[in-house]
């Protein structure tokens, strides 16, 4: 029974993905709410009221956007090794991890900024109290990246690293 189910599913979930409009350039949602109204319209439309609109948002602001990924990704001055290199110098395994025997990774992301620099960090798979504040402690004092590019302009771009916590 829930083979059938799941079939079913995965066929409707095709089919809707295949549906094509005649402008895929003014494809529009086909059913909105009014301001002021909890209804929703009827699911058809009059194609003809749509055109020579423009659904295109415009252009974005690269100077505030922050992207996931662009053309050219950061690059840390001499490469992944470099990078990995001055964690592991800089690092300092916290005493109270280390009396527990707590070994792991910490995955961190920062922003490189359209200048280089370092402006934010944040964990985003957690180890240990201690351990992720070391991690970004460190992540903190990484020198100037070369930083992303989108289209040939210098832009804001999230990083991610991960810093591991390994006793020998």
């Amino acid at each position: 029974m829930k083979r059938t189910i799941f079939v079913v599913l995965i066929g409707l979930t095709v089919i809707g993905c295949t549906f094509k409009t005649k402008n895929p350039q003014t494809a529009i949602s086909e059913t909105t709410i009014k301001k002021n109204d909890s209804s929703p319209l009827p699911n058809t439309y009059n194609e003809s009221e749509f055109e020579g609109h423009d659904v295109n948002p415009g252009r974005i602001d690269t100077a505030s956007f922050i992207f996931d990924t662009v053309d050219q990704m950061p690059e840390f001055p001499g490469g992944k090794q470099k990078l990995l290199e001055f964690i592991s110098k800089h690092l300092k395994y916290p005493v109270t991890a280390q009396d527990i025997d707590i070994q792991g990774k910490v995955i961190c992301r920062i922003i490189i900024s359209k200048t280089g620099k370092v402006e934010k960090c944040e964990v985003v798979r957690s180890l240990e109290r201690t351990c992720d504040n070391e991690a970004i402690r460190v992540l903190k004092t990484l020198p100037r990246f070369i930083p992303g590019k989108l289209n040939g302009k210098k832009v804001n771009v999230w990083y991610t690293i991960p810093v591991t916590f390994k006793l020998e």
